[in-house]
């Protein structure tokens, strides 16, 4: 066994140099190909002798893109120069504040209202009530009459849009609106 295995691994390493190529360098002239002249008009080299020259015709000039307003956005006119807000326009910042001044005012008059203590006797009847029914009619007055000295306590015309809104909340809760409404009570039972 040893016997064949030596003039076959000798075998076997000297057969790369026998398939490999040769790393000899061609002179200069005879490996490379030469360009030849075309013989024909329409035939092309196989190496260009130059750079080539692109005809491009000239693109018409286009006119001036036409502005559509976005959906929604309202016509702008005029428009102010950068940097200046339009004056019959409040910025956001300056409406933010004014809606925050609004809902801090309204706090402090519902707060004040509330410590009355006629206002306080009425929702701790309410709370007493025996019946539902009675307890909505009750918390109706309660509601109207709270958010009426609300209004006097503050008289701000700009509070009155939201003393309303509150209003109107406050008594649609007592509103049956997914069942049928209560019939009041009977009196002589």
């Amino acid at each position: 066994m040893k016997k064949l295995f030596l003039p076959l691994t000798a075998a076997l390493l000297s057969l790369p140099p026998l398939f490999a190529q040769d790393p000899a360098v061609s002179p200069p002239g005879e490996g490379t190909p030469r360009p030849v002249a075309p013989s024909e008009p329409g035939r092309l080299e196989l190496i260009p002798s130059g750079t080539p020259q692109l005809s491009v015709p000239s693109l018409p000039e286009l006119p001036p893109p036409i502005q559509t307003p976005r959906p929604g956005a309202k016509s702008q006119g005029a428009r102010p120069e950068p940097g200046k807000p339009r004056p019959s326009e409040p910025s956001r910042t300056e409406a933010a504040e004014a809606d925050l001044e609004e809902r801090i005012r309204f706090r402090a008059a519902r707060d004040k209202v509330r410590q009355d203590p006629a206002l306080q006797m009425e929702w701790d009847r309410a709370q007493a009530a025996r019946t539902d029914y009675e307890k909505r009619e009750i918390l109706k007055r309660y509601y109207r009459e709270f958010y009426a000295r609300v209004a006097k306590a503050d008289p701000d015309p700009r509070l009155k849009k939201l003393i309303e809104l509150n209003r109107t909340r406050s008594l649609r809760t007592l509103e049956q609106t997914r069942i049928q409404p209560t019939e009041p009570p009977l009196k002589g039972r």
